[in-house]
C-alpha cells in the first residue's frame, strides 16, 4: 500500500512539474507567424504599372503580444511612405507610436492594414505615372519569422522599392524581439560594452569570406581602404540558430553591384563579449531541461 502512495505521489509530482514547465512554456513561445499577402496592380499600356507585393509573418496570438503586431504594422506603413524612421526600443514605444501613426489603440486586422497602406503606395505612384508616362514603379518584400528561441524572435523584413532610375533599392533589416522584457534587443543589449574591439577582427574576416579575397585584398573591395576605420553595421544584428548575422546594407560600406554583404559568426567566437548567451537556446533545447 505504501509502495503504491509512494508512486501515485511521484506520478502526481512528476505532472506537475510537466504542466509547470509547459506552462512556463506557453507564457514566452508563440505560435507560427500567418503569411498574408496583398498585391495590387494598376495597368496603363503594357509598359507602365505601379505593383505593390508584400507578404507579412504575424502573431496569432492576442494580448500579450498584440505590441509585436503593432511593430511589423508600423514597419510596413514606413515602407509604403518612404520617409519614416523606426526609431522604437519598447513595447511601449510602439503603442505609443502606433496609436499616433493609425489613430487609434486597437490592432487592426493585418490584411485592413496591408490593403490601405498598399493602396497609399498605389494611389501616390500611379498618380505620379500618368504624369510623366512610361514609368513602372514596384514596392515588394517580405517579413518573415526566421526562428524563435524561448522568448525571443527573430523576425527578417526585406523591402524593394523601386521608383524609377537605374535601379531599385533593396533594403534588410533584423529584428530580435524581446518577449521577456517587451522590447526589440540593440547592439548594447547582445554585446558587452567595449566589444568593438573583439568585433572588429570578425568583421573584417567575415567580410574577406564574402568576397573571397584575402585581407590585403578587402580593402580594394571597400569604399573605405583602411580597414580600421571599418564600421560595425548599421544594422543590429540577428540572432540565429548557427550564430549571429551581421548585415550590411546596400552602399552603407561597398558599391551597389557588391550587393548587401552579411555574414554569420558563431557563438564560440563571441563568447567574451555576448551577454545573453544562456538565452539562445531553443525551444526544444528549453523543453528537454524540464
Amino acid at each position: 500500500m505504501r509502495i503504491l502512495s509512494l508512486k501515485l505521489v511521484c506520478a502526481t509530482l512528476f505532472l506537475l512539474c510537466v504542466t509547470s514547465c509547459n506552462k512556463k512554456s506557453e507564457n514566452v513561445v508563440v505560435e507560427q507567424c500567418q503569411i498574408d499577402t496583398v498585391c495590387t496592380v494598376y495597368d496603363k499600356g503594357d509598359s507602365c504599372s505601379v505593383m505593390c507585393n508584400y507578404s507579412l509573418d504575424y502573431l496569432k496570438t492576442k494580448g500579450d503580444y498584440d505590441w509585436v503586431n503593432k511593430f511589423i504594422s508600423l514597419f510596413y506603413y514606413g515602407v509604403c511612405h518612404d520617409n519614416f524612421n523606426l526609431n522604437i526600443h519598447t513595447s511601449s514605444d510602439v503603442d505609443s507610436l502606433y496609436n499616433i501613426t493609425f489613430k487609434q489603440s486597437e490592432l487592426q486586422p493585418m490584411r485592413t492594414m496591408l490593403t490601405s497602406q498598399s493602396q497609399v503606395f498605389i494611389d501616390r505612384y500611379y498618380k505620379e505615372m500618368q504624369e510623366i508616362g512610361m514609368i513602372n514603379y514596384e514596392l515588394s518584400g517580405q517579413v518573415k519569422l526566421e526562428n524563435t528561441f524561448e522568448d525571443i524572435l527573430l523576425f527578417s523584413a526585406m523591402s524593394y522599392v523601386y521608383l524609377a532610375g537605374a535601379h531599385g533599392t533593396t533594403l534588410l533589416n533584423y529584428y530580435n524581439i524581446d518577449l521577456k522584457n517587451n522590447k526589440i534587443l540593440d547592439y548594447k543589449d547582445i554585446f558587452s560594452e567595449g566589444a568593438e574591439k573583439i568585433l572588429h577582427p570578425l568583421l573584417v574576416e567575415g567580410l574577406c569570406q564574402y568576397f573571397e579575397v584575402g585581407k590585403d585584398q578587402l580593402g580594394e573591395q571597400l569604399f573605405e581602404a583602411d580597414l580600421d576605420k571599418l564600421p560595425l553595421p548599421q544594422t543590429v544584428p540577428a540572432l540565429t540558430k548557427e550564430g549571429v548575422l551581421f548585415q550590411y546594407q546596400s552602399y552603407e560600406i561597398t558599391c551597389y553591384a557588391a550587393g548587401s554583404p552579411g555574414f554569420v559568426v558563431p557563438y564560440d567566437k563571441l563568447k567574451d563579449v555576448l551577454i545573453i548567451s544562456d538565452r539562445l537556446k531553443s525551444d526544444d533545447e528549453q523543453k528537454s531541461k524540464h
